[in-house]
């Protein structure tokens, strides 16, 4: 049956593929496809719920099963939603690959920075510094802060992680993080990036993720 239902998934987006079927485009019956695949209605049944899981699929009342536009994001949330029975645990994972791609995205992001980019740096950090001691408002402008810094860099998956990263931040609310600290980390690495000093920059927020480690989560 695994081996089955996983050459299936193989075989129906090749067929996806192959058809240039497009967002929305419907699929066969399931009839239809137990028959064009040779297989049983149980291991259909399991390749459709993985591919509505990826996000390549999306079943519709009274049509069927049609192609949804690929999106990582899509799949990324979906899988945070299925790891959130242990948020904090989700949370440390999810600060452990933001550290290591953050920082070795780092230079490269920094470079690509405008003088617009920048402004727009120190617009978020007067709204965090707005924040006060509200945790929620600056994990709102901490989110700001980190997709402006990385807009740049053109990796559709990284993109899309960082975007789906603050469902994770905000799935345990309090800690020991507050809003005051957050504002701190931030405005140094701010200050390094106006003063053009991106190795400064890169060690505080090495820094930042360290620190965000040591603590007990939010």
């Amino acid at each position: 049956m695994p081996n089955l239902y996983k050459n299936l998934i193989i075989r129906i987006k090749k067929y996806i593929a192959e058809t240039h079927l497009q967002e929305g485009g419907k699929l066969p019956t399931e009839s239809e496809m137990c028959d064009m695949f040779d297989v049983s209605r149980n291991v259909l049944r399991e390749a459709l719920k993985a591919l509505q899981f990826m996000g390549v699929l999306e079943p519709t009342p009274g049509v069927g099963y049609v192609v949804r536009s690929f999106s990582y994001e899509t799949m990324l949330e979906n899988l945070m939603y299925y790891l959130t029975d242990d948020s904090v645990a989700l949370l440390r994972e999810t600060r452990t690959v933001r550290r290591a791609l953050e920082t070795d995205f780092f230079m490269e992001a920094a470079a690509r920075l405008t003088e617009n980019d920048i402004k727009k740096l120190n617009t978020i950090m007067c709204e965090m510094r707005n924040s006060g001691n509200d945790i929620k408002k600056a994990i709102d402008a901490d989110e700001k802060f980190h997709k402006t810094l990385f807009k740049h860099i053109e990796n559709k998956l990284f993109q899309n992680i960082l975007s789906t990263a603050w469902h994770a931040e905000r799935s345990v609310p309090d800690g020991t993080v507050t809003a005051v600290e957050l504002t701190k980390q931030h405005y140094g690495i701010y200050l390094a990036l106006e003063q053009n000093d991106h190795n400064r920059a890169l060690e505080l927020i090495k820094q930042h993720f360290y620190e965000m480690d040591v603590k007990p989560v939010y």
